[in-house]
């Protein structure tokens, strides 16, 4: 079946009705996000890496929705490889995507901070020069270009596609074009001089920096969405950045994506988490550190018997048998019931996931 003739508008109204939903933990972020887009134009530093780290939040939420409605939808085709239908709907459903929505939240973000368009030209888009009339010929004077028009030219559609071919070739400033290299190369282009061009920079560093951070976290989640693909597959790659068993190659990209969504991760989405890891049959006994397979011991000795996630993420409950606390030399000591030796290892999968997108991220290598 050829890409064109999937049924993307009902796949795109499934990712819009999902994005719409939220659960109550996530209601004051966008109340948050109101509260700092009105606080914009009074260019305070800390109000503005908030909005950023918000609002970059949401951007890659709806990337990974996206990302997991084609990936079930593509699974139900044939039964071809399925990483390969990963690296098909990565590369033609969620980059494209990716690059959209950035568009779309950089001029938001500009609009609300109040930042004048010919100062987002002179920084963001090259001269094409002065057109002297030769003759009698006319010559039109090229218009400016929108605001739009010079974010597009920054976040081409293709942007963030193909990233896995395109690392061997290319380097990826951070930053991408709102880099400062690139925003000064773009106004020396208007012949300014370099002290105007130095004081203009500082009064506008805010909003550039933070638009380079939009762009880092969008290609960020890319690289993070092309590794879980990698990591599936073995490649070569990742063969070089170490061995990540089965469990950490998936509770860490799983509680990594969580704990970015949520200030506290809810116990529904918890046990969510953990009936992931039993679908993928890996043993909670075996994966557990010493003191929580001790838990499990001292649990199956009064007849109760624990031996999945789900039920472990969520379990708090001492069952008058579990010591919650002891005392150390004077010193309190948490021992913890099931669940936070549960989640104890989630937390060291999403350690050892981040390793991994560091190295990847550093390194150039995908």
């Amino acid at each position: 079946m050829r890409w064109s003739d999937l049924p993307h508008e009902h796949l795109s109204s499934e990712i819009a009705q999902t994005v719409s939903y939220r659960l109550p933990q996530e209601a004051h972020h966008e109340f948050r996000l109101r509260e700092l887009t009105a606080r914009l134009p009074e260019l305070r530093e800390e109000d503005h890496r908030e909005y950023v780290r918000l609002l970059s939040a949401e951007v890659n939420r709806e990337l990974r929705i996206c990302r997991d409605t084609y990936r079930r939808y593509l699974a139900t085709l044939n039964s071809k490889s399925r990483t390969a239908k990963w690296e098909v709907a990565l590369n033609y459903a969620v980059a494209p995507r990716a690059s959209e929505r950035l568009r779309r939240e950089i001029c938001a973000y500009l609009r609300d901070t109040e930042v004048e368009p010919t100062i987002v030209e002179f920084f963001l888009a090259d001269n094409p020069g002065v057109l002297v009339p030769f003759g009698e010929l006319v010559v039109k004077t090229p218009k400016e270009p929108s605001v739009e028009e010079v974010i597009c030219s920054c976040v081409p559609s293709w942007a963030f596609q193909n990233l896995k071919r395109r690392f061997t070739r290319e380097s990826f400033m951070v930053g991408g074009r709102f880099a400062k290299p690139c925003v000064l190369r773009c106004a020396m282009s208007y012949r300014v001089k370099g002290n105007n061009i130095s004081m203009l920079y500082d009064a506008n560093e805010i909003w550039i920096s933070q638009a380079g951070c939009m762009w880092d976290n969008v290609l960020y989640e890319i690289i993070a969405q092309q590794v879980q693909i990698d990591l599936e597959e073995r490649s070569d790659a990742m063969a070089a950045v170490g061995d990540l068993s089965r469990f950490d190659r998936t509770a860490g990209p799983l509680y990594a994506e969580a704990n970015e969504r949520y200030t506290t991760i809810p116990d529904g989405v918890w046990a969510d988490m953990g009936a992931k890891i039993d679908r993928a049959q890996i043993s909670l006994e075996e994966t557990l550190e010493p003191e929580g397979k001790k838990v499990l011991r001292n649990l199956a000795k009064q007849k109760i018997f624990i031996t999945t996630w789900e039920e472990s993420l969520v379990c708090d409950s001492d069952f008058g048998i579990l010591e919650s606390k002891i005392f150390d030399r004077g010193n309190v000591r948490y021992r913890g019931m099931l669940s936070r030796h549960a989640k104890r290892a989630f937390y060291r999968a999403r350690d050892k996931y981040r390793n991994v997108l560091e190295h990847v991220h550093e390194k150039g290598i995908l």
